[in-house]
């Protein structure tokens, strides 16, 4: 019976761990004034994105990818998913930094070369929509002193910037 109630315990953690009841990601973006280059982080959960990395690889599991493969396969995806819209509602050109795996999530790193007034301008963050019903996307940014968060859900996909 001792051995049952372990089992089932281990099983239970390890099932906790594997799954999570809910789907977002938070990304902090801020303006570098010096170098005219906006900074974006965006922390996914890894089995999420990797669902969303497969599903845009036509199905096929990406472990076994070279390195450059599933690199591009990452550029590509938050080309398609994340941006940054200018005033014309033109996307503005980003350059895909890396990315970084800190327990069960995944950071992923952006620049977008930024020269012109932030008035007008939208975020289009639709990270994982394709994946997950439920799945909402924070944006925490500043800009030079101002500070400012919105919420991506449902069929809100681009949001002005306040």
């Amino acid at each position: 019976m001792f051995q049952l109630k372990v089992i089932v315990l281990l099983l239970a953690g390890f099932s906790a761990h594997q799954f999570h009841a809910f789907h977002t990601s938070i990304s902090e973006i801020e303006f570098n004034a010096k170098e005219k280059i906006i900074e974006a982080s965006i922390r996914v959960f890894s089995d999420d994105f990797e669902k969303a990395l497969m599903k845009e690889n036509g199905g096929v599991k990406i472990i076994g990818l070279s390195k450059e493969k599933l690199m591009l396969l990452t550029e590509n995806y938050l080309k398609k998913h994340f941006g940054l819209l200018n005033a014309q509602r033109q996307r503005k050109a980003s350059n895909y930094v890396g990315k970084e795996i800190e327990g069960d999530a995944t950071w992923l790193y952006l620049e977008i070369p930024f020269n012109e007034k932030i008035e007008g301008c939208a975020f289009q963050n639709d990270i994982l929509f394709e994946v997950f019903d439920d799945q909402t996307n924070l944006i925490n940014f500043k800009y030079n002193n101002t500070k400012s968060s919105l919420l991506f859900k449902g069929k809100k996909t681009i949001l002005a910037i306040e």
